[in-house]
C-alpha cells in the first residue's frame, strides 16, 4: 500500500469515489437518514449549516433537500477535486457556498456563526484536538454537530482505494478510541447528546450493501454521535 498526503489521496480518488460500492459510505448514508431529519427540524428557517469535509456532496445534497431555501449550507473540503464534484452534484441550489479548506491551517467561519455542523467520515484524517476545536469555535452556543467515524471494529483498516494501475493508496489515518474522542470533544466545549450509535453488517445486509460487505458480517464499522456546544 502506498501512503500519500490525504488531500492528494482524495484528489486522485474523486472520480471513482462514489462508484466503488464502499460499504462504510453506505452505512454512513443510512445513519444520516435516521438521524439528521429530526435534528434539522429543530433549526430556525434561516439556519447556517457547515458541511465539514463535504467531499463529493453526498450529504450536502441531502441537506439542501431537507432545508428550506432560506437556510444556508457551507460546504468545505480540503480536496479541490472532490469539492468540484460536490458543486456539480448540487447544481440548481442557490443557498450553498463552496470553499476549499484545510482545518489544520485556519478557521473556516467566524466564531459562533453556524447553527449546526455535519461532518462524516472525516475524523480519521484529523487530530482530535484540531477537529473538535474547529467545530466548537464555529458553532453557536446550543448548536449541534453530527459526527461519524470508522468504528474500532474495523481494526487496522484505513480509507484507501486502488488507482487505475491497481496500486492501493492511503492517506493519513488514525483509529480513534471512543473514550478519547468524547473526552477531547468535552475539552473543546462540546457535550455528548444521547448515546453513541454503532452500525455494522449482518448476514441479511449483504444483498443490499453488496458483496464487498460480506467480509464485515458480524462486525461494527461505523460510529456516529451528536454533540452540542455548551
Amino acid at each position: 500500500m502506498v501512503s500519500m498526503p490525504t488531500t492528494a489521496l482524495y484528489n486522485a480518488w474523486a472520480s471513482t469515489y462514489d462508484h466503488d460500492q464502499n460499504v462504510l459510505q453506505q452505512l454512513d448514508s443510512q445513519a444520516f437518514g435516521s438521524t439528521i431529519p429530526s435534528l434539522i427540524s429543530s433549526l430556525p428557517a434561516n439556519a447556517t449549516i457547515l458541511d465539514l469535509g463535504a467531499g463529493t456532496g453526498r450529504n450536502t445534497l441531502r441537506l439542501l433537500e431537507l432545508l428550506p431555501p432560506t437556510a444556508q449550507v457551507l460546504a468545505v473540503d480540503a480536496s479541490q477535486e472532490m469539492l468540484a464534484l460536490c458543486e456539480k452534484r448540487c447544481e440548481g441550489y442557490n443557498n450553498v457556498k463552496y470553499e476549499v479548506y484545510d482545518m489544520s491551517k485556519s478557521a473556516i467561519a467566524p466564531a459562533g456563526s453556524v447553527d449546526a455542523v455535519v461532518s462524516t467520515l472525516v475524523l480519521e484524517h484529523v487530530k482530535l484536538e484540531t477537529f473538535f476545536a474547529t467545530v466548537a469555535i464555529v458553532l453557536k452556543k446550543g448548536g449541534w454537530a453530527w459526527v461519524t467515524d470508522m468504528s474500532q471494529g474495523m481494526g487496522e483498516s484505513v480509507a484507501s482505494f486502488r488507482d487505475q494501475e491497481g496500486v492501493k493508496r492511503r492517506g493519513d489515518s488514525w483509529n480513534w478510541g471512543l473514550e478519547e474522542t468524547v473526552e477531547e470533544a468535552r475539552r473543546a466545549g462540546l457535550e455528548l447528546v444521547g448515546e453513541l450509535k454503532e452500525l455494522g453488517v449482518q448476514e441479511g445486509d449483504v444483498e443490499r450493501l453488496g458483496e464487498r460487505s460480506r467480509k464485515w458480517v458480524g462486525r461494527k464499522m461505523l460510529v456516529g454521535f451528536v454533540m452540542r456546544r455548551v
